[in-house]
Parts: C-alpha cells; sequence; structure tokens
C-alpha cells in the first residue's frame, strides 16, 4: 500500500494537462454570472424603499379625502341644500296655489263684467228716461213754470253715469285681459318648469341621498383602504426582507468558485509556493489528486444546481409577490375611482354631480323669478285698475244719489203743479226708482271688486312671498355650489393624488419584476459550468469508493462551505417561502457524506 487510492489494482488515471485552465475559465464564468445579482437587487431595494415611501402617499390621500367628506363647508352646503329640496318642493306647489288664485281673479271678474252690464243697461233706462224728463219739463216750462235747471242736471247726471260706467266697462275689459295676461303666464311657466322644478327636487334628494350614502360608504372604505395599504406596505417590506435571497446566492456561488481555486492551488501552485495550510495536497499522489478534484467537482456540481434552483425559485417567488402588489395598488385606485366618481361619469365625482343638480335647479329659478316677475307686474296692474273700478263705482254712487235727491224735488214740484205737473212726476219716480236699481247694482258691483282686490292682494303677497324664498333660495344655493365645487376640487386633487402614488407604486413594483429577471443570465452559465464540472468528475468515476477521498475532501473544505452549511442555507430558501425546511438523511457514523451532499 503506496497511500495510492488504487493500491487496490485501479487503473491510474492522468489528469489533464489543461484542467487548471479549464477550472480557472469555470471559476471566471461564475464571477461574471454572479456580477449582475448584486447590482440588480440594490436597484430592487432601492426601488421597493421608494414603493413604501409612495404606498405611505397614498395613505395620506386617503386621509385627506376622509377629511374632505367631513368639510365644514361640505356639511353646511348639504343642510342648506336639504332645506333648498323642500323650499323647492314649495314653490312648485305654490305655482298651482298662484294658478288656482287667478282662476279665481278671472272668474270673479267674469261675474263683475255681468253686474257691470247690468249697471249699464239701468243707466239706459235712466238715459231714456232722462230725455222723457226733458220733453216734459219744455211743456211744463210753457206754462210758465221754469224746469230749464232740472233740464240741465238731467243732461249733466246721466252723461256722468254714461261715461264713468263706460271707463268702468273699459278698466274691466285691461284688467281682464291683465288677468288673462298673468294666467297664462302662469300657466306655460307651470307647463314648462314646474314639472322640471319638480323633477330637480326629486333629483336633489336622490343626490343628497346618495351623497349621504356614499359619505358613509367612503368613511367605511377609507378604513378598510387604509388596512389594505398597510398590508400592501407590510408585504413589501417583506419582499424587502427577501432580497437577501440576492447575497445568499453570491455567497453561495463565491463558495464554489473557493472550491474551484483550491482546486487551482493543487493543480497549479503559484509562484509563491501553496497557500498556508494546503501544502498536504503537493505532496498527494496523482491518482489521489485525481480522485480529489473529480469528488469536489461533483460537490460543487450538485451546489450550483440547488443554489441556481433555489434562486430561480426565490426570484420567480418574488417576482409573483410583486406582480400582485401592483395588481393590488391599481385595484386600489380603480376602486377609489368608483367610490368618489359619479355612476354615470366617471370622470366627475359624485359631489360634483350633485353640484351639477344645484346647477340646474339654480337656472330654473332664475326661469321661475322671471315669470314671476312678470306676474307680479300683471298682478299689479290688476290691483291698480281694481282700486280705479272703485273710485269708479264710488263717482256712480255719488251721482245715483244726486239723482235721486233731484227726482225728489221734482216730485215735490210737480205734485204742487197738480195736473200739469203729473206727467213729469211719472218720469221723476221712475227716475229715483232706477236710481235706487242702480244703488243695488253699485253696491253688488263694489262687493265683487272688494273680493277680486282681496283676491289680487293675496296674490300679490303670495307672489311677493315666493319671490323672496326664490332668491333666497338662489342665493343659498350658489353658496352651496361654491361650497361643493371646492369639495369636488379638493377631493379631485386627492384622488388624482391617490391615483398618480398607486401608479407610481405599481410602476416602480412592476420595474422590480423587470429587474429580476436574471435567470438568463445564470442560465448562460450554467451550460459551461454544469459540463465542465461534470467532465471534472467522470475523470474518476467512482471517486466515492476510492480511499482517503472522503478524508481529502473534508480536509480541503475544512472550515469552508461545508455539507451541512449548504443544507442550512437551501432550509433557509425553503423556510423563506413558506415552506417546511425539508430534513436530509445523515450518513452513517456521522454527518458530511458526499453522497448525502
Amino acid at each position: 500500500m503506496d497511500g495510492s487510492p488504487w493500491a487496490n489494482g485501479t487503473t491510474a488515471v492522468t489528469i489533464p494537462a489543461d484542467t487548471a485552465a479549464t477550472l480557472r475559465a469555470l471559476s471566471d464564468g461564475l464571477a461574471r454570472a454572479a456580477a449582475p445579482i448584486e447590482g440588480a437587487f440594490a436597484a430592487v431595494g432601492g426601488d421597493l424603499g421608494n414603493a413604501l415611501t409612495v404606498i405611505d402617499g397614498v395613505g395620506g390621500d386617503f386621509q385627506t379625502l376622509s377629511a374632505a367628506l367631513d368639510n365644514p363647508d361640505g356639511v353646511s352646503a348639504v343642510t342648506t341644500l336639504t332645506q333648498a329640496r323642500k323650499d323647492t318642493m314649495a314653490l312648485a306647489a305654490n305655482t298651482q296655489a298662484m294658478m288656482d288664485l287667478l282662476t279665481g281673479l278671472d272668474q270673479g271678474s267674469s261675474a263683475l263684467a255681468q253686474r257691470l252690464a247690468t249697471l249699464t243697461s239701468v243707466i239706459g233706462e235712466i238715459t231714456a228716461l232722462a230725455i222723457n224728463a226733458k220733453v216734459q219739463a219744455a211743456q211744463i216750462r210753457a206754462a210758465n213754470v221754469d224746469f230749464s235747471v232740472f233740464s240741465t242736471e238731467i243732461d249733466r247726471l246721466h252723461g256722468l253715469a254714461n261715461s264713468t260706467t263706460q271707463q268702468a266697462s273699459e278698466r274691466l275689459t285691461g284688467l281682464r285681459a291683465a288677468i288673462a295676461t298673468a294666467h297664462q303666464t302662469a300657466a306655460r311657466f307651470q307647463a314648462e318648469n314646474v314639472r322640471a322644478l319638480d323633477a330637480i327636487a326629486a333629483e336633489l334628494n336622490a343626490s343628497l341621498n346618495d351623497l349621504s350614502a356614499r359619505r358613509t360608504a367612503a368613511r367605511a372604505a377609507t378604513r378598510a383602504f387604509a388596512d389594505r395599504v398597510a398590508d400592501i406596505r407590510a408585504r413589501t417590506g417583506h419582499c424587502i426582507i427577501g432580497l437577501q435571497a440576492g447575497d445568499m446566492t453570491r455567497q453561495r456561488l463565491e463558495h464554489i468558485r473557493h472550491a474551484l481555486d483550491l482546486l487551482i492551488g493543487m493543480l497549479a501552485p503559484a509562484s509563491g509556493g501553496v497557500a498556508q495550510g494546503q501544502d498536504w495536497l503537493t505532496a498527494l499522489a496523482e491518482d489521489r489528486k485525481a480522485a480529489l478534484l473529480s469528488a469536489v467537482c461533483d460537490l460543487q456540481a450538485r451546489q450550483f444546481t440547488r443554489t441556481r434552483q433555489d434562486f430561480s425559485h426565490q426570484v420567480q417567488t418574488l417576482q409573483d409577490h410583486l406582480r400582485a402588489l401592483a395588481r393590488d395598488a391599481d385595484a386600489i385606485a380603480s376602486d377609489a375611482r368608483r367610490l368618489f366618481h359619479d355612476d354615470d361619469d366617471r370622470d366627475r365625482s359624485f359631489v360634483g354631480a350633485v353640484a351639477a343638480d344645484v346647477d340646474r335647479a339654480i337656472a330654473l329659478l332664475a326661469q321661475y323669478r322671471e315669470a314671476d316677475s312678470r306676474i307680479r307686474e300683471q298682478i299689479v296692474q290688476v290691483s291698480d285698475g281694481f282700486a280705479a273700478m272703485r273710485r269708479n263705482v264710488t263717482a256712480i254712487t255719488s251721482i245715483d244719489a244726486d239723482m235721486r235727491i233731484m227726482g225728489l224735488n221734482t216730485t215735490f214740484k210737480c205734485t204742487r203743479l197738480g195736473d200739469a205737473g203729473k206727467a213729469l212726476g211719472v218720469v221723476a219716480q221712475e227716475l229715483r226708482a232706477c236710481s235706487r236699481r242702480t244703488e243695488e247694482a253699485s253696491r253688488s258691483i263694489a262687493a265683487a271688486i272688494g273680493d277680486a282686490t282681496a283676491r289680487a292682494a293675496a296674490l300679490n303677497t303670495q307672489s311677493d312671498r315666493d319671490h323672496q324664498t326664490a332668491a333666497a333660495l338662489t342665493t343659498g344655493m350658489s353658496v352651496s355650489m361654491t361650497a361643493l365645487k371646492g369639495l369636488e376640487q379638493e377631493q379631485d386633487r386627492a384622488l388624482s393624488g391617490l391615483t398618480a402614488h398607486c401608479a407610481r407604486a405599481a410602476s416602480l413594483l412592476r420595474g422590480c419584476v423587470d429587474r429580476l429577471s436574471l435567470d438568463t443570465r445564470l442560465d448562460t452559465a450554467t451550460a459551461a459550468v454544469t459540463d465542465g464540472l461534470a467532465r471534472m468528475s467522470a475523470l474518476v468515476p467512482d471517486h466515492s469508493a476510492t480511499d482517503h477521498v472522503r478524508e481529502d475532501v473534508l480536509r480541503l473544505l475544512a472550515g469552508k462551505y461545508t455539507m451541512a452549511s449548504e443544507r442550512i442555507v437551501h432550509d433557509l430558501f425553503a423556510a423563506t417561502d413558506g415552506l417546511t425546511p425539508t430534513a436530509e438523511p445523515e450518513a452513517e457514523g456521522g454527518g458530511g457524506d458526499i453522497d448525502f451532499f
């Protein structure tokens, strides 16, 4: 036994002269494969740190959105609009009440026209009696009795009565035209705008209900979003922890290179001699060196395969996590837009939709006020007309009183004349009878005018009240709309910031996925390293059965990267993925057998 592993008769093996050069090439290939890992993982770490900062910004955006929902101006605007909805509904109802008042006024004017026609008829009879009275008075004057004053007065009185009645009739015609115009204006407004006003009130009610529901949902969602952001942050932090896979992989590749360098030192010692503690390698026989070379290369080939598998699996896991995080960031932005934007217009927030409803309501109120102003002008004209008619009736009543006194005096004179004054006396009594009928007609007309005036006054009072209500509504709703638009702008800024932050975070996370596409770089080195190590291990196919090989391998790698440490590292990778480490069987008589390595 000369210490050679082939003392049992196995054919001796000669190590090829270019083996050291081949080992150097393999070591350099591993160095090139490992070089990009550090830079890529460092860049990914920086991007993930930036992503965490951006995600923190998303949390701030949600806080801003939540605060905007409880903005005092916004709350005040909602309160004002709630009252505005009620007032708008009241205005719409009052429009029908105004129509009813105008209809009553129109009917009253029709009745007044009939009574005025009756008065005109009585005045016509008085005119005929006045002519007859003048004829009778002229005959009596021929009998040397003077009734000239009576003739003159009867002409004056019935002329005044005629002109006053005619003036009242003309005024009434104008009044009825004004009432009809006011009625048509109110009817047109009701046909064109009241339904829209009702619809706006209903839409405001629906919008306010939606606003309330969305505010409640947004508050709850903000808390849920905060939890989602915290989850993304925690998972991103976990990904940062997972980046140590890059350092561990580089260390494993470096350990393989170190083992190859030890073999190079054995085969081609440097000019300064072998490394300290490794001088025993130079004393080994050629066959024993070959067996050690094959065993170590076999061991490193297995380590390289496992390193590459672990690295590929860990990178894939990281990429899957990062893709999921990017999708979650996009989902947060999408859900936030869905929550805060209008269902019918995704480019406008739901607060903006309410503001648009308010804007339409303000436009309708402006039309209401314009139509109401025209109606009020016509109502004032009607009220003035009735006041003038009242003066006409008062004048007629005064004329009627004068006529009764004149008729009574004439009757007394005619009684003293006896048969000569009998005819004129009859006419005078007829005049007094017509005067009583005129009094009754005038009293009836005055009552009708009083009723119509009261209706016109009530109409004017309601119109004035509604006009003031509409003006106050317009002011309040304008202030509310300004507040809502300010709230919309604040909400849009926060939502735009949130969307931008989510897009930035997703972009950084997807960029990390691209940076981690390092498998191809290891794949490039895999074939050369695997083939080279396989050729080296094939020099002594049954190297594990040779004498001293176990002893030599353990001595060469003592304190270096051992089989036990490789197992620990591999189990660490498995634990990082949430897997249960797989225990490997121990070699008989102690750990570390090369077959189990």
